[in-house]
């Protein structure tokens, strides 16, 4: 795509001879040359959002400044998606009016703690969170009790609390734009409140070098130091064999892979084949063995394997990972939801000699000679690659003006649904009674 690719090897070099502390804003997730989609609908508010209880500190002592301080920020957490009415605005301004004491410190810190940790780890319960599957460190890095010390010994609220928000210079697009967004486009107003709370999903902070791709995109983008260094179409799972959200550390890279074929595979097809024409299957690279009535099929390295010349070598309990693939045809569509839940990637071999270089320091001609040797080489990292695989139905494009693309999944809905509900903490489940009291009970039935 015009605007993305940019020359791999020659930004390599320029990159590893870049200090570590040179940082420059990463290149917008999104090309501007996607066709919009249409914006999801708005539902109506309905029950409330029931989340976890908030881990929350002892009270702490508010000075009236202080308290202050976090009313404006309460109020202010509109601008990033959030509502100001989850945090007890006008309890908080009673509490204040009434002076420094025991109920304005507890009012208080329960407001600030409820506020960080949405601010700091998302405001949507898991329900809402389909097949997201990415663990967040951020309330280990960034613990409520930390930061509302920091909080309160530096009198500002309000910095404390951005500075648990999403880093990514995408997420500061989407503020400006919902900013920018009339109150009367309810639908628009949904997408980026939804699409500003996935980032909250993520770590604040996705590593000086990673992967991340965007499912309704279809693209794959490597970052190094802050800076785009090549962008590839991807395929990925077709809505009834979703790929899920996850967020991975890659160990290395496999050249000429072979393919355990899934269980589920072999039923759709190539089962079949062994069956009736074990001539057909074997030309096309198959070897199997049989458990009975259960198939092992294995797929040799060759042009016709289904993975193509390299994989991703990024171990996961899904078994979803980044590979090549013979059918180059379908990277011309637009949309490009066909697989069976991993990743296609066009340019495959670029992109793993990519990453064989950065993360494994071999030399370009080895790579080559890797992949003509059509024998199945693995390259191990020298140290784990992140990769996301994340969702975003909103973004900037390369122009900076936010694009909206399909929402394959149908996503987005319990997002917005849960934004739309009052926000309600699960009650705190009593002590279990004593084995004795437990004993009196029942002598009472």
């Amino acid at each position: 795509m015009p605007g993305v690719r940019v020359s791999s090897l020659a930004l390599i070099f320029s990159l590893l001879a870049t200090s570590a502390g040179a940082q420059t804003a990463p290149a917008p997730l999104l090309p501007p040359s996607m066709t919009p989609a249409p914006p999801p609908p708005v539902p109506q508010p309905a029950s409330p959002a029931v989340l976890p209880p908030v881990a929350t500190p002892l009270a702490a002592s508010w000075r009236l400044p202080d308290a202050q301080g976090l009313l404006a920020a309460i109020e202010a957490a509109a601008a990033d998606g959030l509502a100001p009415a989850d945090y007890e605005p006008e309890t908080l301004k009673a509490a204040i009016s009434a002076g420094e004491g025991a109920a304005l410190d507890l009012i208080a810190t329960r407001a600030f703690s409820r506020l960080a940790a949405d601010m700091r780890d998302g405001r949507t319960p898991s329900s809402a969170r389909v097949e997201w599957y990415v663990r967040d460190s951020d309330s280990r890095d960034f613990p409520t009790e930390t930061l509302l010390a920091a909080a309160l010994a530096s009198h500002d609220i309000a910095a404390t609390l951005a500075g648990v928000a999403p880093a990514h210079p995408d997420y500061a697009a989407l503020k400006a734009e919902l900013a920018a967004t009339p109150p009367s486009d309810l639908a628009k107003i949904a997408l980026l409140r939804t699409n500003l709370e996935r980032w909250r999903w993520l770590p604040r902070e996705l590593g000086t070098r990673h992967v991340l791709v965007n499912v309704p995109e279809y693209m794959l983008r490597v970052v190094s130091k802050g800076k785009l260094v090549s962008a590839f179409r991807v395929v990925v799972g077709k809505p009834d064999r979703a790929t899920p959200q996850l967020a991975e550390m890659a160990q290395g890279v496999i050249f000429n892979p072979t393919w355990t074929v899934p269980q589920s595979i072999i039923a759709e097809g190539i089962g079949n084949t062994i069956r009736t024409n074990p001539a057909a299957a074997r030309a096309r690279g198959y070897t199997w063995t049989a458990n009975g009535n259960r198939l092992s099929v294995v797929q040799q390295p060759g042009p016709g394997n289904s993975l193509g010349q390299m994989k991703i070598d990024m171990p996961n309990a899904h078994a979803i990972f980044v590979h090549d693939t013979p059918s180059k045809s379908l990277f011309s569509r637009p949309a490009r939801a066909f697989s069976h839940g991993c990743i296609r990637a066009d340019r495959a071999a670029e992109l793993g000699f990519l990453l064989a270089i950065l993360q494994a320091g071999i030399d370009p001609k080895e790579g080559a000679d890797a992949i003509r040797s059509r024998k199945t080489q693995r390259v191990a990292f020298t140290t784990p690659l992140p990769i996301y695989v994340g969702y975003f139905t909103a973004a900037p494009g390369a122009d900076g003006k936010i694009i909206r693309f399909a929402d394959l999944y149908g996503r987005d809905t319990p997002v917005i649904a849960s934004l739309a509900r009052a926000r309600v903490e699960t009650p705190v489940a009593p002590p279990p009674l004593a084995p004795e009291t437990i004993d009196d009970a029942e002598d009472k039935l």
